[in-house]
């Protein structure tokens, strides 16, 4: 028997760089996924000692756990895509809040984008 649980993941960007993705867990769980270009990149910003480039320890502060995290991410992005955009037309907002939101989901990156 498989059991789902639903996530939420936001992106998280310094000064619009992007560092990663904090996934959260209906059960309670966080998880932070640092960017590629972040972890591999020896001048970007310390976030804590044990994250510094020069850390020892840096390497498994930063690692990802991504694997684990895409089906789930993948699963959750069909379903928005699947769903949203139906629930959006039929939803009470002002059409200028539709618009709004329209706008929001083209602009974001392409794997995110919901329609």
């Amino acid at each position: 028997m498989t059991t789902s649980e639903s996530v939420s993941v936001l992106r998280v960007s310094l000064s619009s760089r992007p560092v990663g993705y904090l996934v959260g867990y209906q059960g309670g769980r966080n998880v932070m996924v640092f960017d590629e270009s972040f972890r591999g990149d020896p001048d970007r910003p310390t976030l804590t000692l044990s994250s510094h480039p020069t850390s020892p320890r840096a390497t498994s502060v930063l690692g990802s756990p991504w694997p684990a995290i895409r089906v789930a991410l993948n699963d959750t992005l069909a379903k928005a895509r699947e769903r949203w955009p139906d629930m959006l037309e039929e939803s009470p907002m002002l059409t200028e809040q539709k618009a709004r939101l329209r706008h929001h989901w083209r602009k974001l990156l392409p794997e995110f984008r919901i329609g």
